[in-house]
């Protein structure tokens, strides 16, 4: 949330300098940043968090890059749908431990992607800028690489191999600046699974037609 803030913040200063330019310069032409009937593409990039127990004995990496393309439809000032897809990158844990038959060893990683789908509730401030909330659908996929030694947690691996494929409910609020065809933004989401959470700061630059 710190680092969402800061994005917030500089989000902020942004759509100050944009009304300043406007002030100085009655000629200049915007589109509004909830303009009614754009369509619109971009992409996203930022830092995802697992929902992993980050004390456990071993070594733990719950953070990763995450990626997110989305095509939307502004269908008024305060609603917007998006499609797309999303790559929460790789969460992984090193558990070792020595005993009297030797060291034992259980090393997992996930990475996570599949496609998203969204309603945005957005709230314009000024006419370029506006923040928003999301509630969406997510339908995701894992790809697991686990390494294990010891038999006795064969049955937990092959449990936790079989949660492969879910649907999933995911949210999140954001900001976001216009400035003529182009629209930045910075998000917090979260997407919720049966295994684990995932929360994804990103900052985004997308294009209106």
């Amino acid at each position: 949330m710190r680092v969402f803030t800061l994005l917030f913040l500089l989000l902020s200063w942004q759509s100050l300098a944009i009304t300043l330019v406007q002030k100085n310069h009655p000629n200049y032409q915007t589109k509004k940043s909830t303009e009614p009937g754009s369509f619109y593409i971009g992409g996203y990039i930022g830092k995802s968090f697992y929902d992993i127990d980050t004390n456990l004995a071993g070594s733990v990496d719950n953070k990763d890059t995450s990626f997110k393309l989305i095509a939307g439809l502004q269908f008024n000032e305060f609603i917007a749908w998006e499609l797309g897809g999303i790559d929460l990158g790789t969460a992984s844990v090193d558990l070792s431990s020595q005993s009297s038959n030797g060291q034992q060893r259980i090393a997992a990683s996930s990475s996570r992607s599949g496609l998203i789908t969204n309603l945005n509730l957005g709230l314009p401030v000024t006419e370029f800028f506006s923040i928003y909330g999301k509630l969406g659908i997510y339908s995701w996929q894992t790809d697991n690489d686990v390494y294990n030694n010891n038999e006795e947690y064969d049955s937990w691996l092959e449990e936790y191999l079989d949660s492969e494929r879910e649907t999933s409910v995911f949210y999140g609020i954001g900001a976001r600046v216009t400035w003529s065809h182009f629209m930045f933004s910075a998000e917090w989401e979260r997407y919720d699974t049966e295994i684990d959470n995932v929360d994804v700061v990103s900052i985004g630059l997308l294009y209106r037609f």
